[in-house]
């Protein structure tokens, strides 16, 4: 339905297991909320979103309050609907299969620090980018070797997420009023 250059990002997965949708009209740069959350925020691009659902899952067990945004969209990116879902949570976390440098997260990034100038609500929000790192070469392969190899696995992801959260000294439960 576009009338212009229009990019598609397209997984490399089978599409076994997933379940039949009808088709239906999606608006362009709009993302959507597939759970509410207060400690984190979970914000993923393409196939990994359901990645994220997962490392949401674990970390849920464990008492975290987890939001999750599935994009859809790299661009446009669908600022206000992460800014609003982000706002009282300590990190965001964004969730890509593509190379962080200058990818999706790093967008998320520009967005924030944007929005910190304009609210201070914004300037305690940590973020954290995940994707392909940008200094290393990855090999051709199979799939989920690839993602184990650069932890974009449900266990890599989980231990990066555990890892931001060991670095801020943060805990479930800990997420701050909007105002304060």
């Amino acid at each position: 339905a576009q009338d212009h250059p229009f990019a598609l990002h397209y997984p490399r997965d089978a599409g076994f297991g997933v379940p039949e949708r009808d088709p239906e009209l999606l608006p362009v740069g709009r993302g959507e909320v597939l759970r509410e959350g207060t400690d984190l925020l979970f914000v993923g691009f393409g196939p990994i979103v359901h990645r994220a659902l997962a490392v949401a899952d674990a970390l849920g067990a464990e008492g975290w309050s987890i939001g999750v945004i599935n994009a859809r969209f790299a661009k446009p990116l669908d600022r206000q609907l992460i800014l609003e879902q982000a706002r009282g949570t300590r990190l965001v976390v964004t969730f890509e299969e593509s190379v962080v440098t200058g990818g999706f997260g790093s967008a998320v990034l520009e967005a924030f620090e944007e929005a910190r100038l304009a609210d201070a609500a914004y300037r305690e929000i940590a973020v954290r980018v995940l994707g392909i790192p940008a200094d290393r070469f990855v090999d051709h392969g199979a799939v989920t070797d690839l993602r184990r190899i650069t932890r974009l696995d449900v266990p890599g992801l989980t231990a990066q997420v555990r890892e931001a959260i060991d670095q801020l000294r943060i805990a479930p439960g800990t997420a701050r009023t909007p105002a304060s």
